[in-house]
């Protein structure tokens, strides 16, 4: 009972902190739709829910920019990319000013990125884990592709591609022998004879072994060699 209501305990709290962070993003995004970004980036430092702190990080740097304080807006950018690597499917939608920012901290940042997702799925596979190491290789394949593009002509390729490829295709084939061996099997069905009435049993088991054995043929008496043949009677 006690763990229960811990449980609901933390549940209200967090909703509670989500509630309150959307709120503030609301009133952070009206400020800087007025260009108070002074007002904006102080509320911004008060926002510490985990699931808005991508757009906190966005309007933070949108500030910054509008202040001209571009190294600043640069670490926001940074802290953004580190917790989401893949690009949303909506930037082009944002300021051209941030959308240029983002590419250039990104293409910075992907190569570190994509070697440090390659080795915790290398981890999550040796440990067994054979379900969320594919995942993870599938997304750290993604992250070094697009590192190899972003990649600068003088800069040195590497063979994660070619490693996590393989590591990929090992993790896949582990886990599909681990859901085969968990699957249970079907019991086998033995088909008994049937069986003879006891009653006939027991008179099969007490005859004697004449009674059931087959009856013998009748054997013609044959005459002896060089003897005279049977005359037939003749008729009356």
């Amino acid at each position: 009972m006690l763990r229960l209501s811990s449980v609901l305990a933390l549940t209200l709290a967090l909703s509670a902190r989500a509630v309150w962070a959307a709120d503030h993003l609301a009133e952070v995004r009206a400020l800087y739709a007025s260009a108070a970004y002074e007002d904006s980036l102080a509320l911004l430092a008060k926002v510490d829910d985990p699931v808005q702190q991508d757009v906190a990080d966005e309007y933070r740097a949108l500030c910054l920019l509008a202040l001209n304080r571009e190294a600043a807006a640069e670490e926001a950018v940074a802290a953004w990319v580190r917790r989401r690597p893949q690009v949303p499917d909506d930037l082009a939608n944002r300021p051209s000013k941030l959308v240029a920012l983002y590419k250039k901290v990104r293409a910075r940042l992907l190569p570190g990125l994509a070697t440090s997702a390659y080795t915790a799925a290398k981890t999550t596979f040796e440990a067994g884990d054979f379900a969320a190491s594919t995942r993870q290789f599938r997304e750290a394949l993604v992250l070094l592709r697009a590192a190899d593009h972003e990649r600068d002509e003088t800069a040195p390729a590497t063979d994660y591609e070619t490693l996590a490829t393989g590591f990929l295709s090992l993790a896949e084939s582990r886990l599909a022998e681990a859901r085969k061996a968990a699957v249970p099997k079907e019991p086998e069905v033995r088909v008994q004879p049937a069986s003879l009435p006891s009653s006939l049993l027991a008179a099969t088991a007490e005859a004697p072994p004449a009674a059931r054995s087959t009856p013998a043929t009748t054997q013609v008496a044959r005459p002896p060699a060089g003897g005279p043949c049977p005359q037939r009677p003749k008729p009356m």
